[in-house]
């Protein structure tokens, strides 16, 4: 499913209404962790959006299946806002750390969720879009505020991590990870064939580039 699987970053207000119509979806109407009375437009946003960068996925029909942003710490991370971050960890980092957060996406039997689903190839392709974009702007790391399933996933995948900030209930148990994508990816790789044929298509500098290390 992947290959049918198409990434955009959402640039265009018609692409920004389809990423903040299914965070809507997910978040005030299938999850209630926002109240849908705040966004009478049907569109779910924050303070966050104006210094993130936006992604929305379409299925093979064209449909808004996936939305993820990535945020730059203008106002501090997201993550920040609701436990303590060990700053002194990612201030060597400075410039080259966003945020991954709202990631969500919408099963093709209709079910929206905001938590990834394992094995998910709408996952896998924002994923891949998302480390694209950041190694084209020298961004090298990402923060994440996960659950511990998720933890678990991701350590299944030989992803590495480090904690760099105290656990916290948000929306359920969660703890900010951080993770260096080049390794992510090359991590990914080796657990997983999808990932793997993601990266083949890759330009062949940066094929060698992940091989290298």
């Amino acid at each position: 499913m992947t290959a049918a699987v198409t990434v955009r970053i959402a640039n265009t207000p018609a692409l920004r209404a389809d990423h903040h119509r299914l965070r809507y979806q997910v978040y005030c109407l299938d999850r209630g962790f926002e109240p849908a009375e705040l966004a009478p437009d049907g569109e779910e946003h924050d303070a966050f959006d104006a210094h993130s960068v936006h992604f929305v996925a379409y299925d093979s029909r064209g449909e808004a299946c996936g939305a993820l942003r990535l945020v730059f710490p203008v106002d501090g991370f997201p993550a920040a806002h609701v436990t303590r971050i060990q700053h002194d960890a990612l201030a060597p980092l400075a410039g080259k750390v966003v945020e991954l957060s709202r990631l969500c996406l919408h099963h093709p039997d209709g079910h929206a969720t905001g938590e990834l689903f394992q094995g998910s190839d709408v996952m896998l392709a924002m994923l891949h879009a998302a480390w694209r974009y950041c190694r084209s702007e020298g961004i090298s790391h990402w923060l994440c505020l996960i659950t511990p399933a998720l933890e678990r996933m991701l350590g299944r995948l030989q992803v590495p991590f480090d904690a760099v900030g105290d656990s916290c209930r948000y929306r359920g148990q969660r703890r900010p990870l951080l993770t260096d994508i080049n390794q992510m990816m090359r991590a990914a790789m080796r657990s997983c064939h999808r990932v793997e044929r993601l990266v083949q298509r890759e330009p062949q500098p940066v094929r060698e580039a992940l091989a290298a290390h």
